[in-house]
């Protein structure tokens, strides 16, 4: 994709992995995956004359390997602790300029895999806290998904992925939480491309008794403005 005015290029790419249940097969489409991520974005830098590369969340070496071959500067933009740094990552991560993290946290997981301190800065996510202020349209958000005004909306964001995002962890604790606190409600924002995770957790609500009070409201576009609605926001991702 390209924007004439920032004179931005994102480089997104095929995902072979995952696509059969056979590790051999699985390792040969992870290897033929790096391949053609390294060939596609050495010619892509050159033919869009790159001058600075963003490996988003960690460090993807075959993409850094060809900015290396290419002498373009890479930042690492760190979101997530690994929990180890593959013998690759460790050897293309001596070829980043510069790494983002968002937190102490992570700057701290990084250094633990010898990763230099100073070459590490720790950038904060910005929030604009006047978005989330607008009561009129509060009241109106939360009257559409039929709170009541002393009702307590516990909310989250996320990607319906039980693996990194810990929804289940969520859903364990609402039901420990309502018991205590029957005016609680929780709120759900986001889906899954596939469409299956979605429907689990809603099935696993509805056999708990739980579907009145937890809601899930699938892939959403106005995230900002659903926000507005909750009184508690909690992230139980397990990795970032």
């Amino acid at each position: 994709e390209t924007n004439n005015k920032a004179d931005l290029f994102i480089f997104k790419s095929p995902i072979f992995f995952g696509l059969l249940n056979n590790n051999l097969f699985n390792f040969i489409f992870i290897i033929i995956e790096r391949i053609y991520h390294f060939l596609a974005s050495l010619i892509i830098m050159r033919f869009k004359k790159i001058q600075l590369v963003h490996s988003n969340n960690g460090v993807y070496y075959p993409i850094v390997f060809a900015s290396k071959i290419n002498r373009i500067p890479v930042i690492a933009y760190l979101r997530s602790q690994p929990n180890k740094l593959t013998r690759m990552t460790k050897i293309a991560s001596k070829n980043v300029n510069l790494f983002i993290a968002v937190s102490s946290a992570v700057k701290e997981t990084y250094i633990s895999e010898q990763i230099p301190n100073d070459k590490i800065k720790i950038v904060y996510d910005g929030i604009d806290v006047p978005t989330y202020l607008d009561n009129i349209q509060r009241a109106q958000l939360r009257n559409e998904f039929d709170f009541k005004n002393n009702d307590i909306v516990i909310g989250t964001v996320a990607r319906l992925d039980d693996v990194k995002k810990g929804i289940t962890y969520l859903i364990e604790s609402a039901v420990d939480i309502i018991k205590t606190v029957p005016n609680a409600k929780f709120f759900i924002i986001g889906g899954n491309p596939k469409g299956l995770t979605l429907k689990s957790f809603l099935d696993r609500t509805n056999k708990l008794g739980f579907d009145q009070k937890i809601h899930f409201t699938g892939f959403r576009t106005d995230v900002l403005k659903l926000m507005q609605l909750m009184d508690i926001f909690v992230s139980p991702s397990l990795s970032n």
